[in-house]
Order: structure tokens, then C-alpha cells, then sequence
């Protein structure tokens, strides 16, 4: 499925009346886009929305905006006797992603003499909103000049840093590309699951200083 559709499944509830005709189903988004404010993360999710759905099935598919925002549902079910309460509400995790603004590549300049080995600090990798519990989110870099830098002070947040392991030399090497990686183990429905969430691809240029 694609990350606009919802795909929604529940188990029927034990039953000692009449047969079930019918479902009702209610969803709500837990996170949401991102937005410059507050601190450039992304807005709270919204109200419960009904959504029409008749019959018996256990399953359905619902549109959304985006499946990685997260989702709760709650089911109700109706037979001759009357209709249940809401089901406990149930979650579509969202999945981590970095910001969009850094989607198209980060690009740092920095001088060969420049003794800073931190290229960039307090990044920021989003999971969840709204009071939701995440999963711990795991940080990697991948590409030809991986082997130079490491993911330094992560935490639970979601920030990190990008550390270089070496100094900087315009004759030695004059640009690194690296691809930084996150994921937090599980798919939007709460399986295992080994797939990167996202990337943010980095680009690094050293400048030649003349030297003394």
C-alpha cells in the first residue's frame, strides 16, 4: 500500500446476542506535517474523524494524508440489540523522518585549518507527537567516505550529531559525501522491520587554506 492509505484490520468481539451487522470506525492523525513552529518540529495530530464504513468485513482501507504521521482507530460494532462502546483506541505508528528542509542534501563548507571535528550539530530526526511513546531510533551513516565520521551524542529526542574521525586537508581530500540513516525497527502496524525510515544525504567541501 501506499503512504496515503490506511489499511485497518480488527478482530470480532466476542459476541452472546444477535449476529453483528454492521461496524462503525473512528480515526484520528497522532502527528502530523511539519511546520516552522514550534522549533521547526511538526504539528499536533487532529480530532477524531468518522469514517464511513458499513457491513461486516474485519479490514478496510482508509485515505490519509500520510501513513507516516501515526493514526489511532477505535471500532464499535451494532447488532439487533444496540451498538457497543469504542473499542479501545489502537495505533498506526508514525515513522521517523528528518525535516524536510535537509531532503535535498546539506551542504558544509569548511576550512582546512578549522580544528571543529563536530560537522553537524544538534540535528534532529522526527518519530512522534501528541504524547505518543516512540521507539528508540537508530542513527547510521552509509556511503564512499562513511568510514570517516560517526553519529555522536543521539538520544531519545531524536538529535544527533555528526562527528568527523579526522582532520581536515585540502590536499589530502578536498570533499566527503556521506548519507546519514534513520530507523526506529518497526513498520507503521508495529512489526519488526529492518528498513531505513529516511536519509539526509551530506556533502562536505574543504577549503584551501595558504599556509604561513
Amino acid at each position: 500500500l501506499d503512504t496515503t492509505t490506511l489499511s485497518v484490520s480488527w478482530v470480532e468481539p466476542e459476541n452472546h446476542g444477535p449476529p453483528i451487522h454492521d461496524y462503525d470506525i473512528r480515526y484520528r492523525r497522532v502527528g502530523g506535517p511539519w511546520s516552522d513552529y514550534p522549533f521547526g518540529g511538526r504539528t499536533v495530530g487532529g480530532p477524531w474523524k468518522d469514517y464511513p464504513f458499513g457491513g461486516i468485513a474485519t479490514t478496510t482501507d482508509i485515505a490519509v494524508q500520510n501513513v507516516s504521521y501515526g493514526y489511532k482507530f477505535r471500532i464499535r460494532a451494532t447488532n439487533d440489540e444496540g451498538t457497543s462502546e469504542w473499542s479501545e483506541s489502537n495505533s498506526i505508528l508514525a515513522q521517523p523522518e528528518f525535516h524536510p528542509g535537509n531532503h535535498d542534501g546539506v551542504q558544509v563548507q569548511i576550512d582546512e585549518d578549522d580544528r571543529r571535528r563536530y560537522l553537524l550539530g544538534n540535528l534532529h530526526a522526527y518519530l512522534m507527537s501528541d504524547g505518543e511513546q516512540s521507539e528508540p531510533l537508530t542513527f547510521g551513516i552509509i556511503g564512499e567516505d562513511a568510514a570517516g565520521f560517526e553519529i555522536r551524542n543521539d538520544g531519545p529526542d531524536g538529535h544527533f550529531d555528526v562527528y568527523a574521525l579526522h582532520p581536515w586537508d585540502y590536499e589530502t581530500k578536498s570533499s566527503y559525501a556521506i548519507t546519514v540513516t534513520v530507523s526506529d525497527g518497526i513498520d507503521p502496524y508495529g512489526n519488526l522491520d529492518e528498513e531505513i525510515d529516511d536519509t539526509m544525504e551530506v556533502t562536505v567541501t574543504v577549503t584551501d587554506v595558504d599556509e604561513p
